[in-house]
């Protein structure tokens, strides 16, 4: 068909790669920014710790929610049109933020915000997939995050304390409603080709390991986004400012930046047991770092182990999973899992939370990262497990 060809030239064309590593980048800014978003909203709004990381979980769960609500509208409705309303809505609901100061209203509000911002992000994945060279293009969706992280949080953790939170969401709204503009460089549909393995049932053993791996996922993004959701609060409780703060959690970005390279250069050429186990450990290290009486040094340590590892480790876990996954649905879902994670690790924390009992959190960080590693380490041992 003449147009499912021109729908496959479009999502190859730079322009596209472009517009979908931009909105991917502003679709999870929330998450990008979340570490200086939390201090200030204590700091600004007057709320607790506590209050503050329901609210980021609000937001976090409203995108895992947009992902799983996906799964109905995909193959049913004009992707663009989509796109356009979801843009205009996390404008608008970014908008509003501005303007509200209660807790219970601003929970509900980022609820809806959040799912809005998940739908942005689903679009771009679902894009990808479409792509001669998915890989390349998941490759530089992460780099795009990163790159985005590091350059919001060395700027928001110096403009924030000068023109108030409101600066952040109503930057995120600007570029919402800017890129309503260019929805045209978006594909309308997915390919409506239905594989032969569709009606073929997943084995039992198969889909029993790729559950294991999803709950894996869902185990670590519990443990790390708990950490990474307050891993200003903890700098600023050892005393460092709020530029010593960005500066470390800049670099950290960086290293970021170079795990998710490393992980796209090595591939599985030496396997994937190595990468995973390397990257769990590396993970738990960088938190038990942040449970000891650290330095500004010891925290920059920290925060780049942290985050190298997180997206070192991220794109092995979900080649395991897709090792067993013969249908391609598994895989589709993890963002779901994930969105769930992005709820559950700052609501943990932040039920467990206060200023002199910081290490129980990061302690229970470290065991859903621990339990992840234990989950997932089957799958890591071969490239396609069918027992």
């Amino acid at each position: 068909m003449t147009t499912n060809n021109n729908n496959q030239y479009e999502v190859n064309s730079p322009k596209t790669v472009a517009f979908i590593v931009l909105l991917g980048a502003f679709g999870a800014a929330i998450l990008l920014e979340a570490p200086v978003l939390v201090g200030a909203i204590v700091t600004q709004l007057g709320f607790s710790e506590a209050q503050a990381g329901y609210v980021m979980s609000a937001d976090l769960g409203g995108m895992g929610l947009g992902s799983l609500l996906a799964l109905w509208w995909v193959g049913r409705i004009n992707w663009r049109k989509v796109a356009r309303v979801a843009m205009i809505a996390v404008a608008i609901g970014n908008l509003i933020t501005i303007l509200v100061d209660s807790f219970e209203l601003l929970l509900l509000l980022r609820l809806v915000t959040g799912t809005f911002a998940g739908t942005c992000m689903v679009i771009c994945i679902v894009t990808i997939h479409l792509m001669k060279d998915p890989d390349r293009g998941f490759g530089l969706l992460i780099m795009g995050n990163l790159l985005y992280q590091t350059i919001a949080i060395v700027l928001l953790s110096r403009i924030l304390p000068v023109l108030g939170l409101g600066f952040a969401y109503g930057t995120i709204a600007l570029a919402m409603l800017i890129f309503t503009f260019f929805v045209h460089y978006l594909p309308e549909y997915g390919k409506h080709k239905i594989n032969k393995t569709e009606n073929t049932p997943i084995e039992y053993r198969r889909l029993f390991w790729a559950m294991l791996g999803l709950i894996s996922m869902l185990s670590y993004y519990i443990g790390v986004t708990g950490v990474w959701a307050y891993i200003e609060r903890l700098g600023d409780g050892a005393g460092l400012s709020s530029g010593m703060i960005g500066n470390a959690l800049a670099a950290s970005s960086v290293l970021g930046l170079l795990g998710a390279g490393l992980a796209t250069i090595l591939t599985a050429k030496y396997g994937r047991l190595l990468p995973v186990l390397t990257g769990h450990l590396l993970t738990i290290v960088g938190i038990s770092i942040l449970t000891t009486s650290f330095t500004y040094s010891t925290y920059i340590i920290a925060a780049c182990i942290f985050n190298f590892a997180w997206n070192f480790v991220l794109p092995y876990m979900l080649a395991c999973i897709a090792s067993v996954d013969t249908t391609g649905r598994l895989v589709a879902s993890t963002n779901g899992f994930v969105g769930i994670g992005l709820a559950l690790g700052p609501a943990m924390v932040a039920s467990v939370y206060s200023p002199d009992n910081i290490d129980l959190a990061m302690w229970l960080c470290c065991g859903f990262v621990g339990l992840s590693l234990v989950l997932i380490l089957r799958l890591s041992l071969s490239r396609s497990v069918s027992a």
